[in-house]
């Protein structure tokens, strides 16, 4: 049975506990691990406009994993994140290289750092379940339709397109929020065609637009 669970880039904060961003990549550049180093270039100049503190690392290319470069920047006041990785070479790293150069990141860098300035850090899971961001009733919707539909002609068939519809509605009714990328994701990965996935995604897509248009439409004719 499947399981509706979608691969996610893993996310990284890191919550300083009274400690500067700078005493804290200072203590980073001290722990780097033979297949990291900090990377002298002007990389921190990138982040100005957006944050005051940032800081850059190269991961170097062994076993499977590609070289990177690895940035954290300031989230918030007392909070930093990583919030890119990019290959060295040209390309997009896929979720798993992703995943395993933050999570290398993580084990032989940043724990012997939490360690010694009493920092937090927390990582997220790589990846996400359906039931994590929709509620009860919407997933029931959504796996109902994907289990059931004929796969070769997505919502055509009026009982499937009465399935789609109703998870539609249910989506906006409830408010809830979920990208149609995901949605299209989430419908390959239960065995849809590419090209039936990303047509439902988009008529998901227009489906929530022109429910919240009607309600607001009846709410200035109330």
């Amino acid at each position: 049975m499947m399981r509706y669970d979608m691969k996610t880039f893993r996310e990284l904060y890191i919550h300083l506990g009274g400690n500067s961003p700078d005493t804290f990549f200072k203590v980073i550049e001290e722990n780097l691990s033979e297949n990291w180093r900090r990377e002298k270039m002007d990389v921190d100049e990138a982040f100005l406009d957006e944050t005051p503190s940032a800081s850059c690392y190269q991961h170097s290319q062994h076993g499977n994993l590609p070289g990177a470069y690895l940035y954290i920047a300031e989230k918030k006041t007392s909070m930093l994140h990583v919030s890119n990785i990019i290959p060295l070479e040209t390309g997009q790293l896929t979720y798993d290289a992703y995943n395993a150069i933050l999570t290398d990141f993580f084990e032989n860098v940043l724990k012997p750092t939490e360690e010694r300035l009493n920092v937090s850090i927390k990582i997220t899971e790589p990846e996400i379940r359906l039931d994590d961001i929709l509620s009860s009733e919407c997933s029931k919707l959504f796996k109902a339709f994907s289990r059931c539909a004929n796969k070769s002609a997505g919502s055509s068939y009026l009982p499937d397109q009465e399935k789609w519809f109703s998870f539609i509605r249910c989506v906006n009714k409830n408010s809830e929020k979920i990208d149609p990328d995901i949605v299209e994701k989430l419908l390959i990965d239960d065995g849809w065609p590419e090209d039936r996935a990303i047509d439902l995604s988009s008529e998901f897509e227009f489906g929530v637009s022109l429910l919240n248009f009607h309600h607001k439409a009846e709410e200035c004719h109330a």
